[in-house]
């Protein structure tokens, strides 16, 4: 192996990649795990609820650190968008306004998302409530 090559090889293993514990970890600072805890919490990655916070925390596990915390929480970034991810997080849904103008219905007893009828389950879902309410309030049953 030639200088440069050697030096590069350096380059790229000090200040690229960190081995902690059997795991390798980004010490870029932008996409560091603020926390140990990211290995055991990768599972979140994929949950709505928590995109935000893991974006902050555990970027690195999440495989996030080419993305953008817009990427992450409006799930752009799935290739294939997974069958339990919600249509609203990865496209933009009819904001009330839009339904109230094309419609003349008002804003608070209507769906505002085209995919509550498939996702009526998620209405009685905890982790799905508030959004569900906002976004599927006829679907759900939730108007006066």
């Amino acid at each position: 192996m030639n200088s440069f090559a050697a030096c590069i090889l350096l380059l790229f293993s000090t200040n690229f990649m960190n081995v902690v514990r059997g795991e390798v970890r980004s010490i870029n600072s932008r996409c560091a795990d603020k926390s140990m805890q990211c290995q055991y919490r990768k599972h979140l990655c994929n949950d709505p609820n928590y995109a935000g916070l893991m974006f902050q925390i555990c970027r690195f596990k999440c495989d996030w650190c080419q993305k953008s915390l817009n990427d992450v929480t409006r799930r752009r970034f799935f290739a294939d968008v997974p069958a339990d991810i919600p249509e609203w997080l990865t496209v933009n849904s009819s904001s009330p306004r839009d339904v109230e103008a094309s419609t003349g219905i008002v804003p608070s007893c209507v769906d505002t998302s085209r995919s509550c009828s498939s996702t009526v389950s998620l209405c009685e879902s905890a982790s799905y409530q508030n959004i569900m309410a906002k976004k599927c309030r006829k679907t759900c049953g939730l108007c006066e």
